[in-house]
């Protein structure tokens, strides 16, 4: 282990090695000559995704990615950028030195996350995962080769991973269960316009949500007025309107 590559010249200075042919070589290296090849740019890139504390920021922002791509599924940037950070991150992994306790720990913390997706609450699932984010900084890599991720990067990212999976968990659940419990007695006894309807079912689009519908009265038609007279979950209930008819010149 050496500081510097001149350090590293002068340590070896002097030592035996063992060639070919049972012959022994003595390495004399304080005064030879350093010629460096520069790097391309994509060995450039490639060395530079080869850090500890990069390879982990690059895990974090994939299971994000990945996480709120759960949350609110939609056109998928944030399923494409989770996916590319990871990949990144499997390059990273690839030429450091890891334990596959770290890794293991990362899916534990992972599954955490997931769950305060599906059962948040007072956020348990999202703050167990955050400790288990810090331990798996602590083992994903061997210290003893001096690789590790630095504690100055991975207890505030831990801290920003489970605030950003916590309120995740909320966007879930408000999605879920915040029309249905609230937002769902407002919608009765308002008209809107029928999208598709065939028969006694249809669909409308009210209120940045797309619902199915049900008739109780004549059959529905596309762009036919109804109005909502009841909700059951995620169906609305509907009657369709029928103009009153009224003489051209407005006389009996």
């Amino acid at each position: 282990m050496a500081s510097s590559l001149q350090e590293a010249l002068a340590k070896v200075d002097g030592s035996k090695v063992q060639m070919a042919g049972d012959r022994t070589s003595t390495l004399r290296t304080s005064r030879a000559e350093i010629v460096r090849d520069d790097w391309g740019l994509l060995r450039q890139a490639q060395q530079f995704l080869a850090n500890p504390n990069l390879a982990y920021l690059l895990l974090m922002l994939g299971m994000l990615g990945l996480l709120y791509e759960l949350a609110s599924p939609g056109i998928g940037v944030a399923g494409i950028i989770g996916a590319v950070s990871l990949v990144l991150a499997l390059f990273s992994l690839a030429v450091l030195p890891v334990n596959a306790a770290g890794l293991l720990l990362l899916l534990i913390a992972a599954g955490l996350f997931v769950a305060e997706l599906f059962a948040p609450g007072i956020a348990g699932f999202a703050i167990g995962g955050g400790v288990v984010l810090v331990l798996a900084a602590v083992f994903l890599f061997d210290e003893a080769q001096g690789v590790r991720v630095d504690p100055m990067v991975a207890l505030p990212t831990a801290v920003l991973v489970v605030i950003l999976a916590i309120i995740a968990g909320r966007l879930v659940y408000r999605t879920r269960h915040g029309t249905a419990a609230s937002g769902t007695a407002a919608l009765i006894g308002r008209t809107a316009r029928m999208d598709e309807g065939e028969g006694d079912r249809g669909r409308i689009f009210m209120d940045g949500a797309w619902w199915e519908a049900r008739s109780i009265g004549a059959p529905l038609e596309p762009k036919q007025q109804v109005r909502v007279v009841a909700v059951d979950g995620i169906t609305l209930l509907v009657e369709p309107q029928v103009p009153d008819p009224s003489p051209p010149d407005g006389n009996a």
